[in-house]
């Protein structure tokens, strides 16, 4: 049989852990519920979907060779499965390998605390692929010789070994008699070309049955490296690999004294991977921690082999650095059926861990071994028992007898011709029967290439096809959303509408509020005023008063002053002549004049420049500073109706607060004839734009030269303005001013 290899992918398994204690505990504390968030689900039993905790938009499927949910706090659309599923599908294939002479491999992959150790191990009352393989390895065993019982057949030999990786040295656990590591020689590895990586001086101990694997087993658990963390109390602390040697050797028969017989070798590496694991979360420290950079670090380099594998870059695989990536590289790339299995953890707290060993997993599923039957060609024993006919027929027509002819022909009892011919043609129907066998074989491994090729294609197509409804179901819920949005868009759209219906309706609550505050203030303004106008009267009388009390008293001091004048013009006597009485006369004339007789501009009415003053009784005093006479009224509330002189009237509503004040002149009532500006000077011209007032020459340019009042029109007063008011008007003054001030 040729020796050529043929090409077979990395099988990868997921399995889906329940929830332990701890993460329901804290979930429970936490007030999230009874459950933690489940990160995953299957849609068929070739994809699992791991969903984002914080968004649960953020779905990523992976499509696998078989997913296994062995979970029961939370349904899934595939069957649950226990250890004996998961045996069915990954031990008994990697088994059945095994016996054809193939190398294979199982790993377990995951974080601290996902379930590798229980899915290759398991518990004594649940035991996981290893226990199960070599359990079923003896029963078949055992079935073959029951089978062959009396005839050649195939002789089969088992031998196991169990060792571990910690911190990077190769401990052999079935020498070890304790715990303690700083006593244990570590081994050393080697390359073999024909057997691949070997341990030198692991120890190799025969079996024959399960009890005597189990014994070893057992003891070898005992003296694993294991630690207590804050994720879990039976932490693995090393990678654990056992390793099967099976030897089947086929009995085709004799040739003379001589056995015709062909071997077939096989391995199986079972191993159990330490998990990755945050620092963080897991709390080690001292030679823990150290142990789980170590770990970390050959979990590192095995990613970067089988990145190197799948993409393959300048340079070469590096196998070689880590003992791990070392004794696996006949798994990984090389002659081995590997089966992978990615241990993963629902929770939501390890979301992040969980989609690590999914990126991860989908990497190594794209690793291709090549693989091939560990066994001698059936051409190169051909060529054996050709070389040994001729040298039979060379002895049978030569005479060339060998000591071994004439011993065996002395042995049976005949001639050594006779023995010569029986040996050539028991050596001829050998030959015939190693050619159909090889012919066989070839048949065969042409027959188990197409079924795997079948099994792969199968399963590609499997997986379209779940991806396609996947597909179909992402756009129905796409278009689901689509609707449901524009749905939620127009109910928008029309509650807007709603709330500016309800707005509009409160403006005009809010309106008619503020007509009815306006009408409040003009009640209340007119109240003001008509306080205003007592208080104004009050204290016009009061003035009034005072002034008669002045007047009375003016009066009695001018008697005084008069009694004073006689008596003093009685003393001097008669004789005083004409100076006397020139001096007497000038006294007289600087008497002071009574209070009533004397007059003021602001007292006196007179003429100015043609125009026309009143006089201080005819006005009102300014309410602010009680001394100049007031000129304009402000209609504004807050002024509460303020009667102001010009400077009082300047001083406050100067500023922006009060500029907007509405003020008018005291002298707007009927009858009135002078400037509702300046209230002193006789009116010329009335502005319409300024609600009908009547301005003199000067206060018209004074109002109208800007450019904010720039666009009132204005008019001369006529006649009948004058008689509508109820004045008579006086003589005609001309104005040059002009109409319009630009």
């Amino acid at each position: 049989m040729s020796k050529k290899g043929s090409n077979d992918a990395v099988r990868v398994m997921v399995r889906v852990r329940p929830f332990n204690a701890k993460e329901i505990r804290e979930t429970h504390e936490a007030g999230a519920g009874e459950l933690p968030f489940c990160t995953l689900s299957c849609p068929s039993d070739t994809l699992i979907s791991c969903t984002n905790p914080e968004n649960p938009e953020d779905v990523h499927n992976f499509p696998f060779d078989k997913v296994f949910w062995s979970m029961t706090q939370v349904e899934s659309s595939i069957p649950f499965a226990d250890q004996p599923d998961i045996f069915a599908v990954s031990g008994s294939p990697a088994l059945d390998s095994a016996f054809d002479g193939y190398n294979g491999c199982i790993f377990a992959y995951g974080q601290t605390a996902s379930g590798k150790t229980h899915t290759m191990m398991g518990q004594p009352d649940n035991a996981g692929i290893i226990p199960r393989l070599c359990q079923l390895m003896f029963d078949r065993i055992n079935n073959e010789r029951a089978a062959s019982q009396g005839t050649d057949g195939v002789e089969s030999t088992v031998a196991v070994s169990f060792l571990e990786i910690y911190n990077e040295k190769v401990l052999d656990l079935l020498a070890k008699t304790g715990k303690g590591h700083s006593f244990d020689k570590p081994l050393p590895v080697m390359t073999d070309p024909e057997k691949g990586p070997v341990v030198k001086g692991l120890t190799v101990t025969p079996v024959s049955s399960w009890a005597e694997v189990e014994a070893v087993l057992t003891h070898a658990q005992q003296n694993r490296s294991t630690a207590s963390t804050l994720m879990n109390l039976e932490s693995s602390r090393s990678h654990a690999i056992v390793q099967l040697s099976m030897t089947r050797a086929e009995i085709y028969g004799k040739v003379g004294n001589k056995e015709v017989r062909r071997e077939k070798r096989s391995r199986i590496n079972l191993v159990d991977l330490a998990g990755s694991e945050k620092v963080l979360k897991s709390g080690v420290t001292g030679a823990n921690l150290k142990e789980a950079i170590n770990i970390n670090q050959s979990l590192t380099c095995l990613g970067r082999v089988i990145d190197q594998l799948i993409q393959p870059k300048i340079g070469h695989i590096p196998y070689r650095d880590s003992v791990l990536t070392t004794l696996l590289s006949d798994s990984l790339g090389g002659n081995s059926r590997t089966t992978m299995f990615a241990a993963l953890s629902p929770a939501a707290v390890n979301y992040e861990e969980t989609m690590s060993t999914l990126r991860w997993a989908s990497r190594a599923r794209q690793v291709v071994n090549v693989v091939r039957v560990n066994m001698d060609p059936a051409q190169l024993m051909i060529q054996q028992l050709q070389a040994e006919l001729l040298k039979y027929k060379e002895a049978l027509f030569e005479g060339k007898i060998t000591p071994e002819l004439e011993a065996q022909a002395a042995q049976y009892g005949k001639e050594i011709s006779q023995v010569l011919v029986a040996n050539s043609a028991q050596a001829e129907a050998m030959i015939e029967q190693l050619a159909r066998r090889g012919q066989q074989e070839e048949e065969e491994l042409r027959q188990r290439e197409a079924r795997w090729d079948e099994e792969r294609q199968r399963l590609l197509e499997k997986h379209a096809r779940d991806l396609s409804v996947l597909r179909a179901e992402h756009r129905q819920l796409q278009d689901e959303q689509d609707r449901l949005q524009a749905e939620h868009l127009d109910l928008k759209r029309k509650g807007i509408i709603e709330r500016f219906r309800r707005a509009g309706m409160a403006g005009q609550i809010e309106a008619q509020k503020l007509k009815q505050e306006e009408a409040q203030k003009r009640v209340v303004s007119e109240k003001m005023k008509g306080f205003v106008s007592r208080v104004r009267e009050i204290n016009m009388k009061n003035r009034l008063k005072d002034m008669e009390e002045q007047l009375t008293s003016s009066h009695a001091k001018v008697e005084e002053l008069e009694a004073e004048l006689a008596r003093l013009r009685s003393s001097e006597g008669t004789t005083g002549g004409e100076e006397g009485s020139s001096g007497a006369a000038a006294d007289s004339e600087r008497v002071p004049e009574p209070p009533e007789s004397r007059s003021s501009p602001a007292m006196d009415e007179r003429t100015m420049n043609g125009e026309h003053r009143i006089s201080s009784q005819q006005q009102l005093p300014c309410d602010m500073c009680m001394e100049h006479p007031g000129l304009f009224l402000c209609t504004f509330a807050p002024c509460c109706g303020a009667v102001l002189c010009k400077d009082c009237d300047a001083d406050q509503h100067r500023g922006p607060k009060m500029a907007h004040h509405q003020r008018s002149c005291v002298y707007t009532a009927a009858g009135s004839r002078f400037c509702e500006f300046c209230g002193v000077r006789t009116p010329s011209v009335v502005c319409e734009g300024c609600d009908g007032a009547w301005f003199c020459t000067e206060c018209n340019l004074l109002k109208h030269h800007t450019q904010k009042w720039a666009h009132h029109q204005w008019r001369e007063l006529t006649e009948a303005d004058w008689r509508a008011r109820g004045v008579v008007a006086p003589a005609p003054v001309s104005s040059s001013a002009p109409r319009a001030v630009a």
